[in-house]
């Protein structure tokens, strides 16, 4: 079964789908937010987390934010959306990211970012902060892809191992590093820069894979979304 409204299907075993997910697509529709489009056809369940699409319900298992590309996953089953949500805190499914990053990680080529998060009020946005000196609520791995030293930028590869909200672009603003185009946590004179420079438009931040054990058939699944033509064209530019 596939679906003409919606971005190109990754993957689709007639229970779980799963989507590469365009920059500037909701995940979900957000109350208030009308222009911008969404991932599935149909209204939408707060509840259940589920869209009630023209061939049935869709049940959404986690979301990337507005600006986010990449593999987006839901299920067309009740059962099979809670035992597939339930796996994502007992770290049975594992998120891979691609992100630029403005300057270099201190730790080197790869490295583990600990931070203890929480939500934070008084902007127009929800957003998020690391609060110092307690326990760790985030964790996530990096390893460096690629360095472009003369312009101070380094493209990294992320596993996320918890799932935030915010979480990778809080934690590298934290340490200076900001994802570059972030309108939110990064910095506006470097995005103002890039786009004027390399044609950059939104936040560099792609889900690139998820690896994880299908509940049902047992059979190890990998789904993989390329990076889009734009940020690719920011890497060949750059290169």
């Amino acid at each position: 079964m596939s679906f003409m409204s919606v971005p190109e299907i990754l993957y689709d075993d007639d229970g779980l789908i799963a989507i590469n997910k365009p920059s500037g697509f909701l995940s979900h529709p957000n109350p208030g937010r009308t222009r911008e489009p969404v991932t599935f056809p149909g209204g939408y369940d707060f509840n259940a987390r589920a869209f009630d699409a023209p061939g049935g319900k869709i049940f959404l298992l986690h979301r990337l934010d507005l600006e986010t590309s990449g593999v987006l996953m839901a299920v067309r089953d009740s059962e099979l959306a809670r035992r597939m949500r339930e796996m994502f805190p007992a770290k049975k499914i594992r998120k891979f990211y691609t992100a630029l990053l403005q300057g270099a990680p201190r730790e080197g080529r790869k490295g583990r970012w600990l931070d203890h998060l929480e939500k934070a009020s008084g902007r127009q946005r929800a957003t998020v902060q690391v609060v110092r000196n307690r326990k760790p609520n985030a964790e996530m791995l990096f390893q460096v892809a690629r360095v472009f030293p003369v312009i101070r930028l380094t493209l990294v590869e992320i596993e996320l191992i918890t799932g935030f909200t915010h979480q990778i672009r809080v934690q590298a603003a934290s340490r200076h590093r900001p994802i570059l185009g972030d309108p939110l946590y990064g910095s506006f004179k470097a995005n103002r820069e890039m786009k004027k420079r390399f044609g950059l438009d939104r936040m560099f931040l792609h889900a690139s894979k998820v690896e994880f054990r299908h509940p049902v058939t047992g059979e190890s699944i990998v789904i993989k979304a390329p990076l889009p033509e734009d940020l690719k064209e920011v890497i060949h530019k750059l290169r």
